[in-house]
């Protein structure tokens, strides 16, 4: 499983971390402080490994997909 992160706290690794919420990457360094997420402001996040890189891509169509169509009304 997994470890997610929340947003204030420092993380413990250097990496890819991406939002639980709309898939949205951010590259950072160990002791960085974790931000909100930049697109959507979700606080939940996990380190994108080989094995879950697939489920960030899919959140990041959908909410790309989504947030297309809310402009276009």
């Amino acid at each position: 499983m997994t470890e997610k992160y929340t947003c204030g706290n420092n993380v413990e690794e250097s990496g890819t971390y991406g939002c639980l919420n709309c898939g949205q990457t951010l590259e950072l360094n160990e002791g960085d402080k974790l931000p909100p997420c930049p697109r959507c402001t979700n606080q939940s996040f996990e380190k994108i490994t080989e094995s879950n890189r697939d489920k960030f891509v899919q959140l990041d169509n959908e909410y790309t997909k989504n947030d297309s169509n809310n402009n276009n009304n």
